[in-house]
């Protein structure tokens, strides 16, 4: 008979039960998703990830720059943020600049209930207008 070593004698041995792994290698790829991939998406995709925002799910998006033939884009929810690029000629932006990560330079707006023509209209009225101040 073999003796089954409980969660706390795996800890102590240095090793993680299953679950424990499984949960850890989770909330890793749960990371990156929402944080460090910039996922490409025709203008379509981006004004459908701005439609997602509902009383319940405040959001914003934030143009951060040209490079590499795409127009950069962080979207940011209060459940999470998001990086997309779309081609320079999908994008809604016409009065573009270099890709930056200093925020005092991004252009941004939140909406909030917008779709179709009025989001279309209003994502390029926003983001090519004066920088939006980002705390």
């Amino acid at each position: 008979m073999t003796h089954r070593r409980t969660a706390v004698e795996e800890a102590a041995a240095g090793g993680r039960p299953f679950g424990a792994r499984a949960l850890g290698l989770a909330a890793v790829v749960l990371g990156i998703w929402m944080t460090g991939c910039t996922s490409t998406v025709n203008r379509a995709g981006l004004e459908q990830l701005v439609a997602t925002t509902s009383k319940d799910t405040r959001g914003a998006v934030y143009y951060q720059g040209r490079k590499s033939g795409h127009d950069h884009f962080r979207l940011q929810w209060n459940v999470g943020t998001r990086h997309i690029r779309v081609p320079v000629a999908e994008s809604p932006v016409t009065n573009a600049f270099p890709f930056t990560a200093d925020r005092q330079v991004w252009r941004g707006a939140v909406f909030m209930h917008l779709t179709g023509t009025a989001l279309s209209s209003a994502l390029a009225e926003r983001l090519n207008a004066s920088p939006l101040r980002v705390q």
